[in-house]
């Protein structure tokens, strides 16, 4: 793990997200609050939020919105990925992070179990709020290093 760049982590999804969203006329809206470094495995983030916005977009019919916000607080760092899609049954709530547990046709069951597998590994937590025909929010919570300048 090391000191990462948060206008360039987003910069960096939104290039490899915007075409498809654009495509499927779903609105991403990226930001991010407080210090702009985060403490992390790079490629393994990139892993992880790039599952949760494929998820997102999957759920999403066109004309939704997608929203990743960053936040830095002194002790932790919050990613909350939200969206305004289908929701999903409260009883699936708990399964999805069973490995190759999917209510997909084409799904596998291994990208939110993958998800949480990178944020413990980072000593963080993962947890998720999902309202049938509403949407569903994943909050992430990342423990930060004392940073030096």
């Amino acid at each position: 793990r090391s000191w990462m760049d948060v206008p360039t982590l987003l910069e960096t999804l939104r290039a490899l997200h915007e075409p498809t969203m654009v495509a499927s006329s779903i609105e991403l809206k990226l930001s991010y609050h407080g210090d702009p470094k985060v403490w992390c495995d790079r490629d393994r983030i990139l892993q992880v939020l790039t599952n949760l916005l494929n998820n997102a977009a999957e759920a999403i019919e066109e004309g939704g919105h997608i929203t990743l916000e960053i936040r830095n607080e002194r002790a932790h760092t919050t990613i909350e990925v939200s969206d305004d899609g289908k929701g999903m049954d409260p009883g699936l709530k708990h399964r999805v992070f069973e490995l190759f547990f999917t209510d997909k046709i084409t799904g596998t069951g291994l990208g939110l179990p993958i998800v949480r597998k990178i944020i413990e590994a980072h000593g963080g937590t993962v947890d998720l709020t999902t309202r049938l025909g509403r949407g569903t929010q994943f909050c992430i919570f990342l423990p930060r290093e004392e940073r030096s300048e």
